[in-house]
């Protein structure tokens, strides 16, 4: 299945700023927001940082760094296919951020090198499923505030 143009980041040759611009300053790198119910495939073309174009990454590795209070993102997979390093994440908490570190050494030089990337759980996913509480039964004219406001 393709990937979609907010799941697949393609570093240039210059290397910094990818395609989401930059943040406080600072260039930074960013995925796409994750339902924490999927799984999905968030990609790294990292041809643009590599010495010669016939050069590929032969091995991958990821760090999963919390920016929230909680560290439940998961990567099941990781793998290569070209220039393309592809990880696969499952769960995260609603709202949090999370700095994924994807290194990689090269296949010709053998130099290593890395990126941070940004993937924030999508905050709105907390809102489905969510429980209310005591349901009141309304029987008269009063209004009844489920969370004791007055």
């Amino acid at each position: 299945m393709p990937l979609g143009p907010t799941r697949l980041i393609v570093l240039a040759d210059h290397v910094g700023g990818g395609q989401y611009g930059r943040m406080a300053g600072a260039d930074y790198l960013r995925w796409q927001d994750k339902d924490p119910a999927s799984a999905l495939e968030y990609s790294l073309d990292v041809a643009g940082a590599l010495d010669d174009t016939t050069d590929a990454p032969t091995l991958a590795t990821v760090m999963i760094t919390p920016f929230g209070s909680a560290f439940d993102l998961v990567l099941e997979t990781v793998g290569i296919r070209g220039t393309i390093i592809v990880c696969r994440f499952a769960s995260g908490v609603p709202g949090t951020w999370y700095a994924v570190r994807v290194g990689w050494q090269s296949s010709i030089s053998g130099r290593q090198d890395g990126r941070e990337v940004a993937l924030r759980v999508n905050p709105g996913a907390a809102q489905q499923g969510a429980t209310f509480g005591t349901m009141a039964t309304i029987t008269s004219a009063t209004t009844i505030d489920p969370y004791g406001r007055t």
